[in-house]
């Protein structure tokens, strides 16, 4: 298994057990000693659900040290499925 397969399992794992959500990983960089990966994953909005309103799409950036744990993420936005 290559490292980015690797940081793409991880990355997959932990917003499954966090989220309960199927992460998506939508990119990968190299910055020396860490990784970036963005990933994308649905949010539950129940505000959107009452409203008939298309799911909502949240953009995660994480950062992966040379160990390949996890040591950060946040949300770096959110929007409407289909939006670009």
């Amino acid at each position: 298994m290559t490292v980015m397969e690797k940081i793409i399992a991880k990355v997959t794992e932990f917003f499954k057990n966090n989220y309960q959500q199927e992460g998506r990983v939508i990119g990968i960089i190299n910055e020396g000693d860490l990784w970036r990966a963005k990933v994308q994953i649905i949010e539950e909005d129940e505000y959107m659900a009452r409203r008939a309103r298309k799911d909502l799409l949240g953009i995660y950036e994480v950062m992966i040290d040379q160990n390949l744990e996890i040591i950060a993420y946040e949300r770096v936005e959110l929007k409407e499925r289909g939006m670009i």
